[in-house]
Parts: C-alpha cells; sequence; structure tokens
C-alpha cells in the first residue's frame, strides 16, 4: 500500500458527485481509480497526476465564487511521486 494523499482526500470530501465525475473525465480515468490514488491503494502516473491536478484548478476556479469553502489546490507533484521528484516541478515549488 502506498501514501495516503491528503490533498486528494480533502478535495474529494469537498466536491460534488458532479465534480468528481469531471475530475475522473479529464483524467482519463475512473472515480474509484482517484479514490484509490488518495487511499494510496494505487499510485498515479504523471499523465494521471497532471489530469488531476487540470481538472482540479478548472474546476476550483469555476467554483471559487460560488463555494463558502474552495477546493483545495491539487499539485502533480501531491498526487505523484515521479512528479514530486521532478527537478522541473522543484524548482516551480521553491520557496
Amino acid at each position: 500500500m502506498g501514501k495516503e494523499i491528503t490533498i486528494l482526500k480533502q478535495w474529494i470530501r469537498s466536491a460534488t458527485a458532479e465534480e468528481l465525475r469531471e475530475m475522473a473525465a479529464v483524467a482519463k480515468v475512473s472515480v474509484s481509480h482517484i479514490y484509490r490514488v488518495a487511499s494510496g491503494e494505487r499510485a498515479a502516473s504523471a499523465e494521471t497526476a497532471a489530469g488531476i491536478e487540470a481538472a482540479g484548478f478548472v474546476i476550483a476556479r469555476r467554483q471559487s465564487t460560488k463555494r463558502l469553502n474552495p477546493l483545495p489546490i491539487i499539485n502533480r507533484g501531491d498526487v505523484c511521486e515521479t512528479c514530486s521528484n521532478c527537478p522541473y516541478f522543484k524548482d516551480w515549488f521553491k520557496d
């Protein structure tokens, strides 16, 4: 079993079922796969992580004015170990 992804679990708890289905469609995976990635049962590929990041950003931006508590922003490095170790990702998110 892999590492539990807290930010993705928070996103899932805060999102509607429709938003979760949209994320899965953009990431080209099933909703159950996203649940498994969040729980650490499955690892996300770099491609899946990029899709989750893109969908999360688009959905959060669209919903930002409609929500009392906005959805958390998910970065691909939060979801994929390969992405988190990429020097380009590290350079982008350095302090």
